[in-house]
């Protein structure tokens, strides 16, 4: 029960850290994809090709995939947020 518990809850928060990131892509968008147990896998997909660009698979119970997960979702967010310009005033 205690397991279950502690899944729930960091599948839920990597699904709002997800949702947060995903917020300021472009033409791309993260998944994550769930089974019933403490697996899941997240996906960077181009939405115009349908192309998968990045993976990463984790399991919800080690502390390691968490902080691997964060990680991974940190360095979509500075990689592949838009560039802006910046023009002289």
């Amino acid at each position: 029960m205690e397991q279950q518990k502690q899944i729930k809850t960091v599948l839920a928060s990597l699904n709002g850290r997800v949702w947060a990131v995903n917020r300021g892509l472009v033409g791309e968008q993260l998944y994550v994809y769930q089974n019933n147990g403490a697996h899941c896998v997240i996906a960077l997909v181009d939405q115009h090709s349908h192309e998968v660009k990045a993976t990463f698979g984790m399991n919800a119970l080690a502390y390691r995939d968490i902080c691997l997960a964060r990680a991974f979702l940190q360095l979509v967010a500075t990689v592949r947020k838009p560039k802006r310009m910046l023009f002289a005033a």
